[in-house]
């Protein structure tokens, strides 16, 4: 599973639990090292990561994503990785929200 508008692929142990995220970001700050044949998946990828379970609510989501400015999103239940979110999955929400807020604007402002 990777989450393809920030290139982040998710890092799962042998039994299959999810420990971390290899970066785009991560991986660009690897250029021009000479220790690159060295390095290995747990030497680069992120574990100090912020997640939500498949209960968040979608607007408090929305706000980790805005608030940490991260590209996805790991939906995790007891360490087991369900998904990823995108900023891109929330457009649809976006996009039912504006025309919401124009309709009540033409409803009251008539």
């Amino acid at each position: 599973m990777v989450c393809k508008e920030d290139g982040q692929g998710p890092v799962e142990d042998d039994e299959g639990y999810f420990v971390g995220l290899v970066t785009y970001r991560a991986l660009i700050r690897l250029v021009g090292r000479k220790d690159l044949e060295q390095l290995t998946v747990r030497d680069v990828m992120k574990t100090d990561l912020i997640t939500v379970t498949p209960e968040t609510p979608t607007i408090e989501a929305v706000q980790l994503v805005r608030r940490h400015q991260i590209g996805c999103l790991p939906v995790v239940v007891e360490r087991r990785l369900l998904g990823v979110l995108s900023p891109a999955d929330f457009l649809p929400l976006w996009d039912k929200l504006i025309i919401e807020m124009l309709k009540e604007d033409r409803i009251l402002g008539s």
